[in-house]
């Protein structure tokens, strides 16, 4: 038979406090799902009614990664970090085959734009 662990606010928060140690910043979502000393999100969703619910009962700075400027920061990082990817392929890509046989896409308005359009 399985021991059921009863998780307190405060055992949640010392695992937080220990992701927060080893990583300089606290867990997203399937971060805490990998941790073996936090509850899984589900526990939290159950018990809580959700992670961003426990992020702000621990009193954390950031409660909901998905939304508001901790999400658009993030998707900024993954933009950059994407297109620099993109251009370290290339390269190598380039290097072996030669130039004239590598399609790469292109940058539409340098990505500094993103604006809808009108009509």
């Amino acid at each position: 038979m399985t021991k059921q662990v009863m998780w307190t606010d405060e055992a949640i928060k010392k695992g937080f406090e220990r992701f927060f140690a080893e990583h300089e910043r606290y867990p997203t979502t399937p971060e805490i799902d990998s941790s073996h000393y936090l509850p899984s999100s589900r526990q939290l969703q159950r018990r809580f009614g959700g992670v961003p619910v426990i992020r702000e009962r621990l009193g954390l700075p950031i409660s909901d990664f998905t939304k508001g400027s901790a999400r658009s920061e993030m998707a900024i990082n993954i933009g950059e970090r994407g297109r620099k990817e993109e251009q370290i392929i290339y390269k190598i890509l380039t290097d072996y085959f030669g130039e004239v046989f590598i399609h790469g896409q292109k940058p539409f308005n340098n990505y500094s734009c993103r604006r809808i359009l009108r009509i």
